[in-house]
């Protein structure tokens, strides 16, 4: 596969900023490390948290704050455990060693929007997430909203100029990651790739994404660089390594949020393990230059396609079909 064929240069300039939102504080994560088991549960309750969750000797807590919830404790449990476990399937271990999950009650029946960031003084990942007082177990096992921000500590928080690939990375690896626990289809990610991509694409170009702050190129312009970006790792590996390889040796390495790694050392780094200079030129070229993308043509090579009533069918004589299914693959160990 040659990458050429869906992208192109041109010399188009352009100038934006964007304010990086909830994400400041960076640390060693060394108070966390230090908690058992009982002391874990022990800050639970001295805290008020209602769920504690190890995995593998990280502890996540949540807390619901007010009363009154559709969903019981046991629901708001479940769901924190899936998402812990959509990121163990993706990257083989949680990222940090202690974090904390804070809910706040809306109006209505829907899990809303989220917020992620690491606290320096307290050596803890921190989110929030704006929940609905009516919503049901079935609309929390069902929502994206909380892997997408745990997927957020799994990289730096890095600055604001780079932004669209933290966001990005989340919004790529948080379908792929659900996947794997079995909370989404193997189609239903493909589906969401096939619709969301052309957000971050303008008539055929994206690019310059120094400090965006265009929706479209801020999250899908972002996954649109990881998809590329796991293609050619794919392609140069004949499918025995991908972008999560990459993704989880940075997190493992130190590169979470709570480091102060740069986007570029996070990449430098997962090149380096994939021993292919691959993240970073690509990071340089969507940051800098304007590309021509053929998204047609990309998901032809892959075998995916929709009918016009919408089904999704899989070609899996195409050229990529066989990466296609990499992509997914299995739960990492």
């Amino acid at each position: 596969m040659n990458l050429a064929l869906f992208i192109g240069m041109t010399s188009v300039m352009l100038f934006v900023t964007v304010v990086l939102p909830l994400q400041t504080g960076k640390g060693s994560g060394t108070r966390a490390l230090a908690l058992s088991e009982k002391e874990a549960e022990s800050v639970a309750d001295q805290e008020g948290f209602i769920s504690h969750i190890n995995s593998e000797g990280c502890h996540i807590y949540l807390a619901t704050g007010e009363s009154g919830w559709q969903a019981s404790k046991q629901d708001f449990h479940d769901w924190v455990k899936a998402s812990v476990q959509s990121i163990e399937a993706y990257y083989g271990s949680f990222p940090v060693p202690e974090t904390r999950i804070r809910l706040y009650q809306t109006n209505g029946d829907t899990v809303e929007f989220g917020e992620s960031t690491y606290d320096d003084d307290l050596a803890q990942g921190e989110i929030e997430v704006y929940v609905g007082r009516d919503t049901t177990r079935e609309t929390l096992m069902s929502s994206w909203t909380l892997t997408h921000e745990m997927v957020h500590l799994t990289f730096p928080i890095v600055h604001k100029e780079d932004r669209w690939l933290a966001e990005g990375i989340a919004t790529y690896v948080e379908p792929i990651a659900r996947m794997r626990k079995g909370l989404v289809s193997r189609d239903a990610v493909w589906q969401e790739l096939l619709e969301g991509l052309p957000q971050g694409v303008d008539n055929g170009r994206l690019g310059r994404m120094r400090g965006t702050k265009e929706w479209g190129s801020l999250y899908w312009g972002g996954a649109l660089y990881c998809l590329l970006a796991d293609l050619e790792i794919r392609q140069k590996t004949n499918n025995q390594m991908g972008l999560e390889d990459a993704l989880s040796e940075i997190a493992s390495s130190g590169g979470t949020a709570a480091s102060f790694w740069s986007a570029e050392e996070a990449l430098a780094r997962g090149d380096k393990h994939l021993g292919q200079n691959i993240l970073v030129p690509l990071f340089r070229q969507f940051q800098d230059e304007t590309l021509s993308v053929d998204l047609e043509q990309l998901f032809n090579q892959l075998g995916v396609e929709e009918t016009p009533s919408k089904q999704l069918t899989f070609n899996d004589r195409a050229p990529l079909a066989r990466t296609r299914e990499a992509i997914l693959g299995r739960p990492r160990s």
